[in-house]
């Protein structure tokens, strides 16, 4: 991800409806068996800075100095490597891939490396882009390799060595006007800019206000299991299947 746009979602994920709404639904996926967490792609750790808070241990990785600097400082140490080149030296009741797996090339290859650094009982948590249709300026920005079906997903999970326990689309909500923006957007030369940026843009206070309020609603069917029919993300809660 290009730095500016990383010091870009530092100063939105406070408050931004999407991080705020993502993070609250992370936190109704967390088994209650979980007390240690390893993000895998931490990005600038809130993430992990909000489970700390609630009394996790917590620990991540992240390849990008600029995110290790930024989660340095609120109190989050991330060692700076790839998840190919990680040793764990120990094993974790959860697993963090929030929007991770996207970024890499061989995505099976770090699930499998994931799978062996669960702890005995434990999980990992997977969020992924949704439907390859809207792959557009956002995901290039975002150095993105890939959106997911729900489907392909699955597959990839299972071999890699996981059992699920839910999967679901998430942020229905938006799906249509996402999907409606980033088709036009993607068919028209002229919002291909010579910098291009994410959709990430600062919403009226009201607005972005609204959209986490209706967000809750997802978020306590999915936190009841409910699984949606579409989403513009994939949610994922599997269980490592034990090494034989």
């Amino acid at each position: 991800m290009e730095k500016y746009e990383i010091i870009k979602m530092s100063e939105f994920e406070d408050w931004n409806w999407w991080f705020v709404s993502r993070r609250a639904m992370m936190l109704k996926m967390i088994p209650k068996n979980a007390k240690t967490v390893f993000e895998i792609g931490a990005g600038t750790g809130k993430n992990l800075e909000v489970l700390k808070n609630s009394g996790f241990s917590v620990e991540g990785l992240d390849v990008s100095q600029v995110c290790v600097d930024i989660a340095k400082k609120k109190g989050i140490r991330l060692h700076k490597i790839g998840i190919e080149n990680f040793d764990f030296r120990k094993k974790y009741d959860l697993i963090l891939m929030m929007d991770f797996l996207e970024h890499i090339e061989n995505d099976g290859k770090a699930l499998e490396k994931a799978a062996g650094a669960i702890a005995k009982n434990g999980h990992l948590l997977v969020t992924v882009p949704a439907f390859q249709l809207l792959f557009g300026v956002h995901d290039k920005v975002h150095h993105h390799f890939r959106r997911y079906s729900m489907r392909e997903l699955e597959r990839l999970l299972e071999s890699a060595g996981f059992e699920i326990e839910f999967i679901s689309y998430w942020n229905a909500l938006l799906f249509v006007p996402s999907a409606f923006v980033k088709i036009i957007n993607k068919n028209t030369k002229k919002n291909w800019k010579k910098r291009q940026e994410s959709n990430l843009t600062k919403l009226p206070g009201f607005f972005n206000s609204a959209l986490i309020t209706a967000l809750k609603l997802e978020n306590f069917l999915v936190g009841r299991k409910a699984r949606l029919p579409f989403g513009t993300s994939i949610v994922c809660l599997a269980k490592a299947r034990p090494q034989k």
